[in-house]
């Protein structure tokens, strides 16, 4: 490799970064850090959208009855009589029974698959500790919450 030919190719900037005994290449060049702030950029719209998502979510009815969760159809199979696999059955159809009703309270949780949700659903109950945070210090006062925009603006604000 031809050094003086590479060193020509770096543009004045970049050779007193290379140059400088301090970097050493431990810091990441700085056309690297353009990505990252895209990439945080990024994270914060995401971010902004999964918080107006949840607040819409917060607005909506909820029907968590385990009498209207439709069960999914099963083919015809023999049901084994066996008591241990009749215990395991049931647990399974338990556990089942709560991510459907899980599935129908986390936003967007019926288009997800289980892990996803499950994920979905860590965020949204962070989501609503951090509303009855925001709430309690009102509701200890005694001063109604008319607004709920009041709640979005009042979260970004804080640092």
């Amino acid at each position: 490799m031809d050094w003086n030919k590479a060193n020509d190719l770096l543009t004045q900037e970049h050779a007193a970064f290379l140059n400088d005994p301090h970097h050493l290449m431990l810091d990441p060049p700085p056309e690297t850090l353009i990505h990252l702030d895209e990439d945080e950029e990024y994270d914060e719209d995401m971010d902004a959208m999964k918080e107006m998502q949840y607040m819409i979510a917060v607005m909506q009815p909820v029907d968590i009855d385990p009498a209207t969760v439709p069960k999914p159809n099963r083919r015809n199979v023999r049901i084994s009589d066996d008591p241990q696999t009749v215990v395991a059955r049931r647990r399974r159809e338990r556990i089942s029974e709560k991510i459907r009703i899980l599935k129908r309270i986390v936003p967007g949780g019926a288009k997800m698959d289980t892990a996803s949700m499950l994920d979905e659903a860590i965020r949204y109950t962070k989501f609503l500790k951090r509303q009855v945070r925001i709430l309690q210090p009102h509701s200890q006062i005694g001063a109604p919450m008319a607004d709920p925009s009041y709640l979005c603006y009042y979260h970004n604000s804080q640092p």
